[in-house]
């Protein structure tokens, strides 16, 4: 049996042995997959760069042209940013993302999900939290929110609430 290992943050394991500068980049692409599906992305990036904030940005579409899918299309859209300190470590991350699929049965309503983890200090405690709502229209529901706090050397306190 191998020896399990404590949980040791998320951040707290990211560091760089180099400077990163990566001003600006752009990639897109399509790939056909099984079944009569296929995936087009567009992903774009800018300021990825040591201590700076840079922001990277996406859109995906899979589609499904098999008869009777339960599904024709999946969409996505969203960012990250990301800070790197001059020590070359994330201390701050964001994501911010929006889903919806469409089929014959499926509602026209979008999935939310807003996601951040921050560690203010080189090894010192990390936060986390995280929300997922229901867009339907104009009117926006959480559904889930999640927030937790790694407190240097222990798994500090966590909450959960939400509403289905």
């Amino acid at each position: 049996s191998q020896p399990t290992q404590n949980f040791n943050r998320i951040l707290n394991q990211i560091q760089f042995p180099y400077d990163i500068r990566l001003a600006h980049f752009s990639i897109s692409g399509r790939a056909l997959l099984p079944n009569d599906q296929t995936v087009t992305f567009d992903l774009h990036g800018s300021d990825i760069t040591t201590g700076q904030r840079g922001t990277i940005d996406w859109t995906t579409e899979l589609t499904n042209a098999q008869p009777g899918a339960a599904f024709t299309a999946l969409h996505s859209t969203g960012t990250a940013n990301l800070h790197i300190t001059t020590e070359r470590r994330i201390d701050d991350a964001e994501v911010n993302a929006l889903a919806s699929a469409e089929g014959p049965k499926l509602p026209a309503d979008q999935i939310k999900l807003e996601a951040k983890a921050e560690q203010p200090a080189a090894g010192g405690n990390e936060g986390y939290s995280a929300k997922l709502s229901l867009v339907h229209g104009n009117v926006t529901a959480p559904l889930m929110t999640i927030a937790g706090q790694y407190d240097t050397g222990e798994l500090g306190s966590t909450s959960c609430g939400g509403r289905v």
